[in-house]
């Protein structure tokens, strides 16, 4: 696999793809926050899923991780702990933008 590297104006364009009010991915889930699922949406063949932590992140079927990028630190820690509709972990499109 070559290198990837996470670039937050690419993120933001994938999000700004997403229709109003799409869920794109999950708190707290290292293989479904949003920045796993842009992954998994970028390089669907190359692997089944991205793990993403606070810090690193991988695919699913390798020990080799690479440093997250401040940016997506910050992003995580934040995204985590947004307040969503019956407390069901699920974060919208417009969550996400409201972060970066």
């Amino acid at each position: 696999m070559s290198e990837v590297i996470l670039d937050k104006d690419k993120f933001r364009e994938w999000l700004e793809s997403k229709p109003e009010g799409e869920i794109v991915g999950r708190q707290q889930a290292c293989g479904r926050c949003p920045i796993a699922e842009y992954l998994n949406d970028l390089f669907p063949l190359q692997e089944s899923s991205w793990i993403v932590t606070t810090h690193s992140y991988y695919p699913r079927r390798s020990l080799s991780a690479k440093w997250l990028p401040k940016w997506a630190t910050e992003f995580i820690l934040e995204i985590d702990f947004v307040p969503t509709p019956d407390n069901n972990f699920l974060v919208t499109r417009e969550q996400c933008l409201g972060i970066l």
